[in-house]
């Protein structure tokens, strides 16, 4: 994972979206632990990619969409590691 060394400004306006954020996660998984580390995955994954932020957008519907990506990503691998039982 390359270094985030994202700008302050930034790191302020993903504060702020933390809220809203959470609230959309928990909405998706309607579990408390695994809504936050479903916004702890999103912030991590704005962080690393902050370079890719246009500042012309809302920072909450970025991060909003970075976890709909997350949750979709967690969906699609635990389909795959699914356990077929056998007959």
């Amino acid at each position: 994972m390359p270094s985030v060394d994202a700008p302050a400004a930034f790191r302020q306006q993903l504060l702020g979206a933390i809220p809203r954020l959470r609230r959309y996660a928990r909405s998706l998984v309607f579990d408390l632990a695994a809504a936050d580390d479903l916004v702890q995955t999103a912030l991590e994954r704005a962080l690393t990619h902050w370079h890719q932020f246009d500042q012309r957008r809302d920072i909450v519907v970025w991060t909003i969409s970075i976890a709909h990506n997350a949750f979709i990503d967690e969906g699609r691998r635990r389909a795959r590691l699914a356990l077929v039982e056998p007959d």
